[in-house]
């Protein structure tokens, strides 16, 4: 699947372009695609956030989503903590919802963590074919 980025509110970072790609090179045509990259170790006492991006079966992005265990153990959820949701216009951080273009600065400082965990082989990758 080829990623495109044309229309989004702020250009994306190639290599984040080539994981996604590099990701969903199997995704028959026609398909959209629910990426998620899991660090197999994180629990509510630490490790990486899952990170969750939906794609058109056109290569556009739906949503990136980072998600964060909220409450005290042994009663911990595993909650939406940032989504940029790109298909409405939107950026929520703990659902509260804000104009897209609002979420810059974190999209920013996310993006580079997340190359960051990736580079370190922090997470398992899987795909989920939708439509």
């Amino acid at each position: 699947m080829i990623i495109r980025t044309e229309g989004l509110p702020w250009p994306i970072d190639p290599r984040l372009r080539h994981i996604l790609q590099a990701a969903t090179a199997d995704v028959p045509v026609g398909k959209g695609a629910i990426i998620n990259f899991r660090d197999p170790s994180y629990d509510d006492c630490g490790g990486f956030h899952p990170v969750e991006v939906g794609l058109t079966s056109d290569g556009r992005l739906l949503y990136i989503s980072d998600f964060a265990h909220v409450g005290r153990a042994p009663d911990t959820e595993l909650v939406k903590e940032i989504d940029f949701d790109f298909a409405l216009g939107l950026f929520g951080h703990f659902a509260i919802d804000y104009p897209i273009k609002q979420g810059r600065k974190l999209f920013t400082i996310w993006q580079s963590n997340f190359l960051a965990y990736f580079e370190m082989d922090a997470y398992v990758v899987s795909v989920e074919l939708m439509g």
